[in-house]
């Protein structure tokens, strides 16, 4: 009888020993769980990678001329001018000291009868010009152009003429 009796109380505290643990282990369970589940999923979190959207050609083209300018540039068309210049000597100006809009003649007004007046071109080593006034019969091409240059008669005709990279910028309103 004292056998049973022992082994009765062995396998009772084995079986208490066993839900003991079971007990904690749950309650370690428990306290995992809730602490991820209230407070943060179990699952970590997965940022979503940006798209790198490479610009186009045209796009850095009128980005750079919009930088350079300080205005929103939309569309610029690349040509190669022939340049020739004139002063505010009236020989050379159809008898007058103003362009054709009578306005004063400074350096940035260009001459030439294709673009409209306003039109504004970059001339290589030149910079930020204006189609400001009109011209003879061989100013009728897109790419001739006559430069104002302030100075006498003899310097400016000593200028000669000159072929420029050009860039026809036109603005967003």
């Amino acid at each position: 009888m004292r056998c049973k009796i022992i082994s009765f109380l062995m396998c009772l505290s084995i079986s208490i020993g066993i839900m003991c643990r079971s007990n904690k282990i749950q309650t370690i369970d428990n306290k995992i769980e809730s602490k991820y589940t209230s407070k943060q999923k179990l699952t970590k979190k997965i940022k979503p990678k940006k798209k790198v959207v490479k610009k186009s050609k045209k796009e850095k083209e009128l980005e750079y001329w919009s930088k350079v300018t300080g205005k929103k540039v939309i569309k610029v068309t690349k040509i190669t001018a022939k340049l020739s210049f004139y002063s505010k000597d009236p020989s050379e100006n159809g008898g007058y000291k103003t362009d054709c809009q009578g306005n004063k003649l400074q350096f940035g007004t260009l001459a030439n009868n294709y673009y409209p007046l306003g039109t504004k071109i970059y001339i290589k080593d030149f910079g930020l010009m204006s189609v400001e006034d009109r011209g003879g019969r061989n100013f009728n091409s897109y790419v001739n152009f006559d430069l104002f240059m302030d100075g006498s008669i003899d310097y400016v005709n000593s200028l000669g003429l000159k072929n420029k990279s050009a860039w026809i910028l036109k603005f967003a309103e």
